[in-house]
């Protein structure tokens, strides 16, 4: 039978983090992904331990859809979990509905999704990790589920607000975890230390809320979101500080380079002159030691401005703290690892771009008063997104797929590689096909803003190994 972890594991709740809804014929239907179906499975039962076979596929209807091919199919899976000595097998049915250029794209799309319906059909009979729960209304097993009960004992929606750092409204969201998103979207956006503590001053007290009313709603680690939300602000708040830090420093050893440069060019001058004035001696020494023409022996001007320039050099210490950026960081800032492996992998990036004069005259866009959103190229980032499986059928290998609707296009340049997403070749191709790309997303009933977020945060976060 099953081993202890496993019976703790399949009788523990589901996250709210997993479950995706739909509209269905005028319903709100709930569901999780056939890719954490599979997932979970690997998790609980080992990669080796259970597989799944294909018991019967029919089609059930084929016509055309416009001018595409579409049809029906209905398939019953067979799931084998072997657990010590023992077998058990569960069976489920699913139906599903495919839609492509050609009969074969049309067919294979439909088989693909009745078998993954039939799956997670089959293990739901597991338990709440694999959607049981989300067959009780009230989803009571459902971990981090908003609260909707009133004083008078009738539902009530709870909506959590989004201010900007000048108090202005930008979004309310019915979900704690939509909520929880949004904010970490706009704090890895801002870019000033003072707008960023204007965000958080604005917002903390819906986040102490989130905490106080929400104590379920923690991540797979058991940290509550309202923890990751501010030690992301203090994240993000050290990395404004250091970058600002880095911008002093390569101002003051730019001024210092230009002066010395000023200050040689202006001597060499000065001494060429001197040279060649018609019927002029060289200096005479005289006894005290002291030039002729000189009292004390004045400094030349080139030397006298190095020696004593008219305004103060910053040493890092003295006039940066005369400016309220000082050595030491804000007493709000906590070091935190990310934080660390974020700025020694920054540090990397400026090296390599100074050494490659790429800083020369560097405009940043995104502060701009007119700005324009930031294209982040991340091989690595990537890579990852390819490795996972298709978010529609949950099939494996997969591409990452740029969503073309996340930014405002350019001329010749895809969105930035935060906005991707993992899907097989077949519906990687029959999205391209089409030209609405939002009403292909809402057709499938998912949220691909949501999943492109949740990629981005692993490999941002230090939630996945990068080789």
């Amino acid at each position: 039978m099953f081993t202890e972890p496993q019976v703790k594991a399949l009788s523990s709740k589901l996250s709210a983090k997993h479950v995706r809804t739909r509209q269905h014929s005028g319903l709100t239907l709930s569901y999780i992904e056939g890719w954490h179906a599979i997932a979970e499975a690997n998790r609980i039962f080992g990669y080796d331990a259970w597989d799944r076979q294909t018991m019967a596929v029919r089609c059930v209807w084929e016509g055309m859809k416009g001018n595409r091919s579409a049809c029906s199919y209905i398939a019953r899976v067979r799931v084998r979990v072997r657990a010590g000595d023992s077998e058990i097998c569960r069976e489920g049915c699913g139906s599903g509905h495919g839609v492509g250029l050609t009969p074969g794209e049309a067919h294979e799309s439909a088989i693909k999704e009745a078998e993954t319906d039939a799956m997670k059909r089959a293990l739901s009979t597991f338990g709440n990790p694999f959607g049981l729960a989300l067959y009780d209304k009230e989803q009571q097993n459902v971990r981090g589920r908003k609260r909707r009960q009133s004083q008078n004992g009738k539902h009530q929606a709870v909506t959590w607000l989004v201010l900007s750092s000048e108090g202005e409204y930008i979004s309310a969201h019915e979900d704690p975890v939509d909520y929880c998103k949004a904010m970490r979207q706009l704090l890895e956006a801002i870019s000033t230390r003072e707008r960023l503590r204007a965000f958080w001053q604005r917002n903390l007290v819906t986040v102490a809320m989130l905490r106080h009313n929400l104590p379920d709603l923690k991540s797979e680690r058991g940290e509550h979101y309202a923890e990751i939300l501010t030690s992301l602000y203090q994240q993000q708040l050290r990395l404004v500080w250091e970058e600002t830090k880095a911008d002093q420093r390569r101002a003051r050893e730019s001024a210092m380079e230009g002066g010395k440069a000023n200050g040689r060019g202006q001597k060499g001058q000065e001494q060429r002159h001197h040279d060649g004035v018609p019927g002029t001696q060289g200096p005479k020494q005289l006894p005290s030691g002291q030039h002729q023409g000189s009292a004390g022996r004045s400094p030349e001007p080139s030397e006298s401005k190095l020696a004593q320039p008219s305004q103060p050099l910053d040493d890092g210490v003295g006039q940066a703290e005369c400016d309220g950026h000082g050595n030491d960081p804000p007493a709000e800032l906590l070091p935190t690892e990310g934080a660390e492996r974020n700025s020694k992998q920054r540090a990397v990036n400026a090296s390599k771009a100074a050494a490659a004069g790429t800083n020369a005259g560097h405009v940043d866009k995104a502060s701009l008063p007119i700005s324009t959103p930031r294209r982040i190229r991340d091989k690595e980032h990537l890579r990852y997104v390819a490795s996972m499986p298709c978010i529609i059928c949950g099939r494996a290998p997969a591409q990452a797929h740029h969503l073309r609707f996340a930014q405002p296009r350019a001329l010749g340049r895809k969105v930035s590689d935060e906005w991707t997403v993992s899907l097989c070749s077949t519906h990687h191709r029959a999205l391209h096909s089409v030209g609405d790309e939002k009403q292909w997303w809402r057709d499938k009933g998912i949220d691909p803003i949501a999943h492109a977020v949740r990629l981005w945060w692993d490999t941002r976060h230090g939630e996945v190994v990068k080789s």
